[in-house]
């Protein structure tokens, strides 16, 4: 193969690697340099390609490894950042569980809440970065978007619930219906907007598609689910599978593996964890799977041999299982084929049998004789059906990928070409052997074993063995020796005897190129006769024509383009030869001679006739050594099957005088690809080439350049000229100067050699001159670039510059260039020029320097120009007086004068400088003067002059004020004041102040701004001052102010008097300041007037002024800061609770101060740890003049982390616990073993010029005591103020509470709680705990007595009381008696005296002297303080205090006069039980918590009540005891005093005893009970023709529920004819939730356990049957009265037959015991029976339900018949006599049966003591009659409904009465009714032979 081919193959299989080589021939088209050679270059342009494209394809590799690499490192990182991050949101989660599990308890998470946002914070670049989605960042954005709509209501997060079904997508066919008949403009309208407004917005249609499906998918994951109650079954029918057989295996069989499996996945056990009730054992099984008709199993199922050999033996053993529970037998029927043989089989025993789980075994063995497929069957005969097990054999087929059809391609004829056919066995292994189809089958011995030759084709190797997954190679030749397509079939036997046939396929084809287009014109016949034909061309340049040759074959092939003098397979033929035509011999009239098929061989000659027959080409040969002017690309390649090649022959002339032609000739190779190539030796095509060389033509403008005005010396100008290149070939040009004497007909003349372009000889004035171009004449003129190249189609600049180097310049020039141009004409340019000297001028007019102040100066400028732009100029300024003789100024410095800097220099060309000329006022008056300017080119050197101005003034300016009085200042407070000056001068006016003190030490510092400054004529400055005091005292200060200029200063004298600090102090409680707090606000909106001496007077002001300071002064203000304060919190300060005090400091001065205060015992170091924050306020301390602000309820929370920390809450209960229980926390770091912490907030802060600062003092305590600190407060440099602090704390450091956990933060310790047993059974004891917690830092001792409410047992007692009740002198809260008459429940209770309103029950109890619930319900224990008894009902008492409603409707009111209350309680008594607590007493240590157990357990069913009082002391060692001693009163008269140690180390006793602990206990002990919903399903009533074993109306589902408050435990029975079928309660059966009862017998036995509000269903089967009357059961068996019917329809009352428990009439127990029988109908009556269904307590109650139930029998009844004879009574229901009859006339008579009971009656005619078997078929139908003697009944049987609500319902029955004799007949019918009662009828009658006893029948003859 070549490297053509192998380039051709990369190109096609990497097109985007190969796309430089298309660039080559473009720019060889459009460069125009003819410099590439045909062979030689094209080989290195392809090396070079190669060689980038493979650097290509490395770089191309190497970029996406990288990419991959950097992809892979990015998504590892990004994947241990997202794990990093969930870790770090998974801890954060957890620590936000765990603190609000200490704030909220544990409870809080059972409480509904929605879930809280996600903990996971993810940086949103990476994210995006990376292509994720961060739902939660989605979650912001949608939420930024919805906080901007204020119509709608505030947003709140959602959530993601993954138990939502996924449904609620889905339309409903309503909708779709709808939507189906609206517009799909409307349809269109309302998606897009429902899109915007769903909750998947954000997401596109595919990802809601792909979350319904997927929604979708989880449904149908849940539809294949099993259900519940299948499973069950399916479990159930597993576990009987698994029933203990009852016999022992045989250990030698072990079980099968399918078992195994089973037995494994599906243990017996208990559901629920409970045993189970003992249930009689299920029979065993017929079988021991869920198919009956499975008895034996064969193990396997299929026999099947594999991989077997022809000639050998293979066996199988098979087994037959008995999978039955008994023994079977069975016979075994052999396969029918010759190949498969069974042995005998071989029992477990001899005798044949099988025992249950045991098997049979027998032997199978296989005798293939090829290799081919077996199948047949054996049978096992078992006694019930035969079982057929099939046996075959199967050898894995092997399986070839080779195809059907193996194509070798297209080959040139006359070459070979081999192809490899590679394949692959993915079956089983064979041997295979290819045959040519022509000797299969018949003569297959005769083919060739290693080589077939068929036609053209060669195919080898013949014979192949291949293994499973082994490759094999197939080789096919082609070689054919003449074009067309050819074919070959061949057959490939297997050794399995499968037979398989394929074909080898070849096409055979010869070369054949043919031209396409010309330029993109078709070719047609005769293009080619003539040469094509490119124009003229310039040299340089080159001119393209485009080809397209086309391969016709289907092979590829390589080419070479040739080049020669004369063609190979034409005639050369005049241009002119067809036109006059001329014809020569064995020319076409194209001048194309005939080429034989395939092309011309070059190795044998050109064709004879043609241009180079018989001559020696030297161009083909290599012997010119010239280039061609024509040039294709590409030269050579590979021509592919059918492609197009598109050929560019490029015409590139050398010369513009010279025609040029060759002839290019397409040569090809022949040679097969995978043979050695021969080079391309056969010409296919030939094309004659011919163009023309032209000359070039260049533009040149402008051809005259004129340079504009006139130059000085050492100017220089440069102008442009444009040179264009209109042709395709680049322009050499060379541009120099000559003298004008050149002739104009030089420029006329061509070159007459390309090589001599310069070398021209000038004709002038008749001689012969020699002129050499490249050698320039020296002058002023330069051309820049004098030689170059412009490009084809563009143009270049050139630059022509003239430089007038010197004066000798000066005069008019003309100069002439001469451009020579390569292939080109000359072209002259003419320049032409003007030079002249430089000057200078003024350009200023006059210089008027105005007003100027004595000994001051003003500077003007003074400009002069050179008006020459190339050439220097020099100047000079000088001044001259106005008087008459000119003296020059330099002359006289005694008066005014001016001077120039500078005054003389140099100008550049055309620069223009500025001269200052500086007016120097020494003199008063006006001045006037001439400035001269001296340059080149003037007269006496004199260019121009101008006049000066000027006027000489003196200054003068004034004070607004020589005095200022400042009054009472203060030291360190600045004073600002102003004064003006004033400048009376027309002159700007300098002026400077400066400061002076008479005395030597200033008290004070005085700074001015200005200090200094210049005025204008007439303005004012207003100068700020800013006074200083610095020590106090009479302060004097002198300011002097200097003036420029003016003899004498000017200046003013200020004075006050210097003060120092002063401050007051004042103490308030909380109401205090909120009272002080209104008096502000009253003051400021106007509302109260301001005290003189008030600070709010003077804020704003930094002194007093003296009138202000001779008011207050005259109001001789008392000062009040030397008054004595106590900082006294009180004696009652809750334990726990934070306590404030507020001290208010006034600063009265103007001057900031700072204030610091500490304590010396209790004081905190960090007092912002123990500051209460009430964040519903925002109030801070420190600043009492800032009010509230009131925000809107409404306003919407936003949820966060920073908001649950800070504020929680919206409630201010809630933020003061929050408060609390931060101030809780933090001061448990400083309170240590101390008690009580006081904190100054804020402890160091600033107060502003008459400015108040707050200082809140707050205490916090842990534990109970008397303390005292004092407080130091140190304002500024004042002596500190001493402040005692005392503080009494009371109450009890103890907490008891029902939770584990202690809610911190609460206002108030919790002394008291209720512990509530609710409702138990009799005899059931329940424990409760309850914890104390220590929230002090010592140790408690706690004692514990219980004390139990009296009640009515206690009665009996004669010291007992109920009530404790007695009359207080009180100042009570009277309810007005108009109120008493509208609120209901209340009674007022009046005397002469007093009155009070009481509730009702209360009341009434008191009268009656009972002790009724409504006392107990809420225990309240005697207060003396009858507030504390109002608030402990209005907490504890619910049922006896006011609702909402009421308090509303009440207006209570404090009176002052005292009046009588009656008071009352329970009276309650120290017992030891029912309440037990253990322990009894307990030593609780600091911050330790203790654990108490109340144990409840009463025999009696009541309300039981009390409490535990806890009683509480310190228990710690004895303290050194120490004395406080402070003054006390407003000025200190008195001293207080305090011993601290006497309660711990830290204070004294508490000012009240220790508040003892309370828990209320309370209990109803009631008696286990189960209330029935429905009473009605405890009758039964059925009928007694449905069948009591299956009939619903004999079964009763009684749902029974639990209505108590605690759970139960108990058993079922029934009594009497009723059976217990099913108890199903509807709470799980889970023993954890019944066995923490305590008292539960342990010989109860397994129960039923039911929670509160749950219910049981009881299945109850009502058999009436089943009674047994002799037994004295407790079946009861009632009388009922009945209604009957007697035979003459007229109707009467019966006794049915009834027992009353054992006894009874015997007569009625034998009669029913008949009825049970069905021996007897006359019992056939309806009852009633009784029992009961009993239920069994755990705690020994015992319930019993009464159960009745009623069996309703039918009735049948005969009534008047209608027609014929009247009925007679009798002694059955009636008698029919029919008289005589004549035997041949029957006389029939209809009578009425009817039904009058409820019971649908079926009924048939029998004889007494007859039942005939139709009677059992009568269901619904009529048997059609019944011949009873000569009595005829028609219907015989029947069915009659019952009545329900109408008539009883009736039916006709015929009785025909057909004598056959004349004798006497009598038959007695009996109408029975199936499980009921019959009615009889009498026939009589006499047959006669008597004509005359006719009954409406004629007299029939017998012929």
């Amino acid at each position: 193969m070549s490297t053509g081919n192998i380039l051709a193959a990369f190109e096609s299989a990497f097109p985007s690697l190969y796309s430089l080589t298309e660039p080559v021939t473009a720019d060889l088209e459009t460069s125009g340099i003819a410099h590439v050679n045909s062979s030689d270059s094209a080989v290195t342009e392809q090396h070079l390609v190669s060689q980038n494209a493979d650097d290509l394809y490395t770089h191309k590799i190497q970029r996406i490894t990288q990419k991959f690499q950097s992809t892979r490192q990015s998504a590892d990182d990004l994947e241990q950042y997202l794990k990093a991050q969930e870790k770090e949101a998974k801890l954060a989660e957890a620590k936000a569980l765990a603190r609000a599990d200490e704030e909220f308890t544990p409870a809080w998470r059972i409480t509904g809440l929605p879930m809280k946002p996600s903990h996971l914070q993810l940086d949103q670049g990476r994210m995006s970065g990376a292509k994720l989605v961060d739902p939660k960042a989605i979650l912001g954005q949608y939420q930024k978007l919805k906080s901007k709509e204020v119509l709608k209501p505030p947003h709140i997060y959602e959530y993601n619930d993954k138990a939502i079904s996924p449904h609620y997508t889905k339309t409903t066919t309503n909708l779709t219906a709808r939507q189906a008949s609206l517009p799909e403009e409307t349809l269109k309208r309302a998606k897009e907007l429902s899109l915007k407004t769903r909750t998947w917005n954000m997401l596109s249609e595919q990802e809601v598609a792909q979350r319904i499906a997927e929604s979708e998918e989880r449904r149908m994951l849940q539809d294949l689910k099993m259900p519940a109650a299948q499973f069950d079954l399916e479990k159930k029918i597993i576990e009987s599978m698994h029933h203990k057989l009852s016999f022992l295996r045989n250990p030698r069989y072990v079980l099968p593996p399918a078992v195994k499996q089973l037995q494994t996945q599906f243990k017996p056990g208990h559901r629920w964890n409970v045993p189970e009730v003992e249930r009689p054992k299920p029979p065993i099984k017929a079988n021991m799977t869920a198919r009956p008709d499975v008895i034996f199993v064969v193990e396997p199922g299929e026999v099947c041999f594999t991989d077997y050999e022809v000639g050998a033996v293979y066996t199988q053993r098979v087994k037959i299982r008995n999978v039955t529970s008994v023994i079977r037998t069975l016979r075994v029927f052999p396969p029918a084929s010759q190949y498969f043989h069974m042995s005998l089989p071989r029992f477990p025993v001899e005798d044949g049998a099988v025992a249950p789980g045991m098997h049979a075994e027998v032997t199978l063995r296989f005798c293939p004789d090829s290799l081919a497929d077996y199948d047949d069957a054996f049978a096992v005969d078992m006694a019930e059906s035969r079982l057929t097990v099939r046996v075959m054999a199967r050898r894995p087929p092997p399986s070839l990928t080779l195809a059907r059809e193996l194509m070798v391609g297209d080959v040139l004829m006359g070459n070979r070409k081999v192809v490899q056919f590679n394949f692959c066995n993915q079956g089983g292994p064979g041997r295979f052997r290819i045959i040519p189809e022509a000797l299969w089958p018949n003569h297959a011995g005769n083919a060739p074993m290693d080589m077939a030759r068929l036609g053209p084709f060669q195919v080898w190797p013949l014979y192949l063995d291949l293994v499973s997954g082994e490759e094999a190679t197939i080789n096919v030749c082609f070689e054919p020796k003449e074009t067309g397509t050819f074919s070959q079939r061949l057959v490939m036997v297997c050794d399995n005897c499968q037979v398989k046939d394929f074909i080898i396929s070849g096409v055979s084809c010869s070369v054949d190129v043919v031209l396409e287009s010309v330029d993109g014109v078709t070719a047609t016949p005769g293009l080619l006769d003539l040469p094509l034909w490119f124009g003229e061309v310039v040299p340089g340049s080159g001119f393209t024509k485009h080809l397209s040759v086309r391969n016709t074959t289907t092979l590829p092939f390589p080419f070479a383009w040739r080049q020669g003098q004369y063609p190979q397979t034409m005639s050369v033929v005049p241009p002119n030869a067809l036109l006059l035509g001329i014809e020569k011999e064995g020319l076409t009239s194209s001048g194309q001679l005939p080429t034989p098929e395939g092309g011309v061989d070059s190795t044998l000659g050109p064709l004879k006739g043609s241009g180079a027959y018989g001559r020696i080409d030297a161009v083909a040969l290599g012997l010119t050594g010239e280039k061609s002017a024509f040039v294709v690309q590409p030269s050579e390649g590979v021509l592919r099957p059918g492609e197009v090649l598109d050929v560019s022959i490029i015409f590139l002339p050398m010369d513009s005088t010279k025609r040029y032609q060759s002839w290019l000739q397409l040569m090809v190779d022949k040679t097969a690809i995978d043979q050695a190539p021969q080079g391309c030796n056969v010409t296919v095509l030939e094309i004659g080439l011919e163009g023309l060389g032209a000359a070039l033509e260049l533009d040149v403008a402008p051809r005259f350049i004129s340079l504009p005005g006139a130059l000085t010396p050492g100017a220089v100008v440069s102008r442009s000229i444009i040179l264009r290149n209109p042709s395709r070939a680049p322009a050499h040009y060379d541009i120099s100067h000559l003298p004008a004497s050149v002739p104009t007909s030089y420029f006329s003349q061509r070159p007459t050699s390309s090589n001599q372009m310069f070398n021209l000889s000038i004709n002038h004035s008749s001689s012969m001159a020699a002129y050499t171009p490249q050698t320039p004449v020296l002058g002023p003129l330069t051309v820049t670039p004098a030689k170059g190249v412009v490009l084809p189609l563009s143009e270049t600049e050139v630059t022509v510059t003239f430089s007038a180097l010197d004066d000798s310049l000066v005069g008019e020039h003309l100069h002439r260039l001469i451009c020579n141009v390569k292939h080109g004409t000359p072209v002259a340019i003419d320049v032409q020029s003007k030079v002249v000297l430089p000057a200078v001028e003024l350009l200023t007019t006059s210089l008027d320097y105005g007003l100027v102040r004595l000994k001051d100066s003003s500077t003007l400028p003074v400009i002069i120009h050179n008006t020459s732009d190339t050439a220097d100029a020099t100047w000079s300024l000088s001044e001259h007086c106005m008087d008459g003789d000119m003296r020059e100024i330099e002359q006289r410095r005694t008066g005014t004068y001016i001077e120039f800097v500078p005054n003389e220099g140099v100008m550049l060309p055309g620069e223009k400088v500025i001269v200052k000329a500086t007016l120097r006022a020494e003199a008063d008056g006006q001045y006037r003067s001439i400035v001269n300017l001296k340059g080149p080119g003037g007269a006496d050197g004199l260019t121009g002059y101008i006049e000066t101005f000027a006027a000489v003034v003196m200054p003068r300016a004034v004070l607004s004020t020589p005095f200022i009085d400042l009054g009472a200042t203060f030291v360190g407070v600045t004073v600002k004041a102003s004064v003006s000056i004033t400048n009376l001068s027309l002159l700007p006016l300098d002026y400077k102040f400066t400061v002076d003190c008479p005395n030597d030490d200033p008290l004070a510092e005085l700074k001015m701004k200005p200090d200094k400054g210049v005025l204008e004529p007439g303005q004012s400055q207003e100068v700020q001052l800013r006074y200083t005091p610095r020590a106090i005292g009479q302060s004097i200060v002198l300011c002097v102010c200097d003036l420029e200029g003016a003899p004498e200063p000017t200046g003013f004298m200020l004075t006050s008097v210097v003060r120092g600090l002063e401050a007051t102090f004042d103490l308030f409680t909380p109401r205090e300041i909120e009272d002080y707090k209104e008096l502000l606000e009253a003051q400021e909106t106007g509302r109260m007037l301001r005290s003189i001496d008030d600070v709010d007077n003077f804020k704003g002001m930094s002194n007093l002024p003296p009138d202000i300071l001779s008011r207050l002064e005259s109001h001789q203000h008392a000062s009040v800061a030397n008054r004595h304060l106590v900082a006294n919190f009180g004696e009652a300060v809750p334990l726990g609770e934070a306590q404030h005090l507020y001290l208010l400091i006034t600063n009265r001065t103007p001057s900031h101060c700072t204030v610091k205060t500490w304590l010396d015992s209790f004081g905190v170091e960090d007092a912002s740890k123990l500051t209460y924050k009430d964040r519903t306020s925002v109030e801070k301390p420190g600043d009492p003049g800032i009010k509230p602000v009131k925000g809107s309820k409404y306003k919407p929370i936003k949820l966060s982390d920073t908001a649950e920390t800070t504020t929680p809450f919206r409630s201010s209960r809630g933020n003061g616990m929050i408060a609390t229980r931060m101030l809780q926390l933090k001061s448990e770091e400083v309170l240590g073993n101390k008690g009580l912490a006081v904190s100054v907030t804020p402890p160091e802060s600033t107060i502003g010029p008459w400015g108040r600062l707050v200082l809140q003092v707050t205490c916090f305590n842990d534990m109970c005591g008397d303390y005292f600190d004092m407080l130091h407060v140190k304002v500024g440099d004042l002596p500190s103020k001493d402040v005692p602090v005392r503080v009494g704390v009371a109450g009890t450091p103890l907490v008891v509470q029902k939770e584990r956990v202690l809610v911190k933060g609460l206002r108030g310790k919790v002394w008291r709680t209720n512990v509530d047993y609710g409702e138990l059974p009799v005899g059931i004891p329940l424990e409760k705990t309850f914890y104390v917690f220590n929230t002090g830092g010592l140790d408690m001792l706690l004692d514990w007595e219980m004390l139990r409410y009296q009640d009515e047992t206690d009665c009996q007692r004669p010291e007992s009381k109920i009530l404790d009740i007695k009359l207080e002198v009180t100042t009570p809260r009277p309810i007005s008696e108009e109120v008493h008459e509208e609120v209901p429940g209340w009674v007022v209770i009046q005397d002469e005296a007093s009155s009070i309103a009481i509730p009702d029950g209360q009341a009434a109890a008191i009268d009656e002297g009972t002790d009724g619930s409504a006392l107990v319900d809420a225990q309240q224990p005697h207060s003396t303080n009858p507030e504390e008894a109002l608030e402990g009902a209005d907490e504890e008492r619910s049922g006896n205090s006011f609702d909402e409603e009421q308090k509303e409707g009440l207006e209570v009111m404090a009176e002052p006069e005292p009046r009588v209350v009656l008071s009352y309680e329970t009276h309650a008594e120290a017992d030891v039980a029912p309440f037990v607590v253990e322990p009894a007493s307990k030593i609780i240590k600091g911050g330790d918590f203790a654990k108490f157990t109340v144990r409840f357990k009463s025999e009696r069913a009541a309300r039981h009540a009390g409490y535990l009082i806890g009683r509480q002391q310190v228990h710690a060692p004895p303290q050194p005891i120490s004395l406080k001693i402070w003054p006390e009163g407003e000025q200190a008269e008195s001293v207080g005093t305090l011993f601290t140690g006497t309660f711990h180390p830290y204070a004294g006793n508490p000012p009240t005893p220790l508040q003892p602990l309370r828990v209320d206990l309370s209990a109803t002990v009631i008696s286990s009970r189960l209330e029935p919903d429905e009473r009605s399903d405890l009758t039964f009533t059925c009928l007694s023709t449905n069948p009591a074993s299956i009939h619903a109306s004999y079964r009763r589902v009684l749902t029974m529920s639990n209505l108590q408050t605690c759970p139960l435990l108990f058993k079922m029975q029934t009594e009497g004819p009723f059976k217990l079928l099913e108890v199903t309660p509807s709470a799980p059966q889970d023993p954890v939730s019944y066995q923490g009862i305590v008292g539960t017998p342990v010989s109860f036995g397994e129960g039923t356990y039911l929670p509160p509000k749950e219910s049981v269903d009881v299945s109850i089967h009502f058999l009436p049957n089943n009674s047994n009357p002799q037994q004295g059961s407790a079946t009861t068996l009632t009388p009922l009265a009945s209604t009957s019917y007697n035979g003459s329809g007229r109707m009467q009352r019966v006794s049915h037959l009834g027992t009353n428990g054992g006894g009874g009439n015997p007569s009625d127990t034998h009669a029913h015991a008949q009825y049970i029988s069905g021996k007897d109908n006359t019992a056939a009556q309806d009852f009633t029976l009784r029992g009961s269904l009993v239920v069994t307590y755990a705690n020994g109650d015992v319930q019993r339900l009464p159960l009745e139930g009623t069996v309703l029998h039918p009735a049948l009844d005969l009534r008047q018949p209608v027609t014929g004879l009247p009925m007679i009574q009798g002694s059955s229901d009636g008698i029919i006599a029919f008289g005589r009859v004549h035997v041949s006339a029957p006389k029939p008579v209809e009578v009425l049966l009817s039904n009058p009971t409820l019971v649908d009656a079926k009924w048939f005619v029998t004889t007494p003591g007859v039942r005939p078997s139709t009677a059992n078929s009568v269901v619904g139908g009529e048997a059609a009659e019944v011949r009873m003697g000569p009595f005829l009944v028609r219907p015989a049987s029947g069915l009659l409904p019952g009545r329900g609500l109408r008539l009883p319902r009736t039916q006709r029955v015929t009785i025909t009465y057909a004598p056959t004799s004349a004798v006497d007949a009598a038959q007695t019918l009996v109408f029975s009714a199936v499980k009921g009662r019959a009615c009889t009828l009498s026939l009589t009658g006499t047959g006669s032979l008597d004509e005359t006893e006719e009954h409406q029948a004629p007299l029939k003859y017998k012929i």
